[in-house]
């Protein structure tokens, strides 16, 4: 077949080809507690994890889906925690009980974004896409869905022409072309949101590579507004240094190579451009090979913002996201 053909008809079947729903966000409140749930869902099984605002780390929960009354159990049994409750796909919500910390309370979870799988596939050349769709109930979530879909769509594109242009180039060597592209959400709140962007690809070679993408975002004027690093800090508190300090101690910790035999010092303003944020923590990523060998993966560090109070700007991006 004629490679602007495979082209054509590539493109005119953009994303998303054949999707399927895997999972769902929701969150809510109980005792005045902030909580987050990330759903998984494989068949009749769940797995899923439990973000309180009161506790450091999320807490994983597995259990089940009963798709005859809509039922869901879900449950950890060293945290002492179920989840029961019934799915009410109308008003996208979870209403039921949830077991915590020897207490029951009334428990009632909003659903804010369901989880979309999409691939196309075509011989050797492989797009998947996995990415949050927020329900619409403003229009900054409307412009958030919009701007997903563009940017997936531009990516699985150009990478699909550039593995179809290598197959026409060299098919008796060509080794095949793979992308997984996953969007997950890391924070949503009061008009904000941190997306992390994970962009594995494989073109054919030894191995294949991954790459982080972030969009921090806050509405602003009908648009949506990048958040900057310089955002969150004292202009004049030399945050950048403090922060390559705090990276290069828990790199040491995490065993990464360069930074164990002096190759890496510090960590330049160009890396620390790749973050996203919770209430706990501001979170950096660093690809393969920046703080050590492909081998050794890559690298995720987190800093409570507890350690970066003192050169914290006080103004309304900390004040909606970091917990008082």
């Amino acid at each position: 077949m004629n490679f602007k053909l495979l082209l054509f008809l590539f493109l005119a079947v953009s994303l998303p080809l054949k999707s399927e729903m895997i999972g769902s966000y929701f969150s809510g409140k109980i005792n005045d507690k902030e909580i987050w749930l990330k759903l998984d869902i494989e068949g009749d099984s769940l797995s899923a994890e439990l973000s309180i605002s009161d506790k450091v780390a999320a807490i994983p929960l597995i259990g089940t889906f009963d798709s005859i009354d809509n039922s869901v159990f879900l449950q950890n049994l060293k945290s002492q925690i179920i989840l029961t409750g019934k799915y009410f796909d109308r008003k996208h919500e979870i209403v039921g009980k949830m077991q915590l910390d020897s207490a029951e309370y009334e428990l009632h979870l909003q659903e804010f974004a369901s989880v979309l799988h999409s691939q196309n596939n075509m011989n050797r050349l492989k797009t998947t896409v996995e990415f949050p769709v927020f329900v619409e109930r403003i229009d900054f979530l409307a412009k958030l869905n919009e701007f997903q879909q563009k940017d997936l769509v531009q990516k699985t594109n150009e990478f699909f022409a550039e593995g179809l242009q290598q197959w026409q180039d060299s098919s008796e060597f060509f080794n095949g072309y793979e992308m997984f592209l996953q969007n997950e959400i890391e924070f949503l709140a009061d008009g904000l949101v941190s997306l992390l962007q994970t962009d594995y690809e494989f073109t054919g070679g030894a191995h294949g590579n991954t790459a982080f993408h972030v969009f921090n975002f806050s509405p602003e004027n009908d648009t949506l507004e990048t958040i900057n690093l310089s955002d969150f800090f004292i202009p004049e508190s030399d945050y950048l240094p403090q922060i390559s300090n705090l990276c290069i101690s828990n790199l040491k910790q995490q065993n990464a190579s360069y930074v164990i035999d002096g190759s890496v010092e510090s960590v330049s303003e160009e890396y620390l451009k790749i973050f996203t944020f919770n209430r706990n923590y501001l979170i950096f990523y660093f690809e393969q090979y920046i703080m050590g060998c492909y081998a050794e993966g890559t690298f995720r560090i987190a800093i409570p913002w507890q350690e970066l109070k003192s050169i914290l700007q006080t103004n309304e991006l900390t004040d909606k996201i970091i917990k008082k």
